[in-house]
């Protein structure tokens, strides 16, 4: 052996433990930057609510009516929304008021709400998406003091 040689072990510790801190900097970089937030605006005040949220959710099972979806896309991010509303004797219900709450919730800053009119025996909307992506429908229909409300997920191509 030659006493003029160096070992090469505590260098390549060095690098081992230089690459380790380079990749989590780089994942923690990340991670700040693609957050985009709160999850739930006011969670604190919402799960203070929690059984009146319960309360709703029964009434809403009592009143049985039925709410059948559809959306047909068109290009240029446009779509139709349509919503067939009944009541528990299967008669459509024409006179309550729909609005539809469209959420993106992959990126904030892009949700808006539009109201659903009543044309010819169904419910409809026309949309136009700021955005092609993920989109979650909310559509909530009130007639009196009764309300029934949906969530449908649907991609705009």
């Amino acid at each position: 052996m030659n006493p003029q040689k160096k070992s090469k072990i505590p260098y390549l510790f060095f690098i081992f433990f230089g690459v380790i801190f380079s990749v989590d900097a780089f994942f923690i970089y990340i991670s700040q930057k693609t957050w985009r937030g709160v999850v739930t605006e006011n969670s604190y005040q919402k799960g203070l609510k929690y059984n009146q949220t319960i309360a709703e959710e029964k009434k809403q099972e009592e009143l049985d009516w039925k709410m059948t979806i559809s959306f047909n896309y068109f290009p240029q991010n446009k779509g139709v929304l349509l919503v067939n509303l009944q009541d528990r004797n299967s008669q459509p219900i024409t006179n309550a008021e729909i609005t539809v709450e469209i959420r993106r919730p992959t990126q904030e800053g892009y949700d808006f709400s539009q109201k659903v009119e009543f044309i010819g025996g169904l419910y409809e909307a026309k949309i136009n998406f700021p955005l092609k992506g993920q989109w979650d429908f909310l559509i909530k229909a009130k007639k009196g003091d009764d309300i029934f409300q949906e969530t449908k997920r649907y991609i705009v191509r």
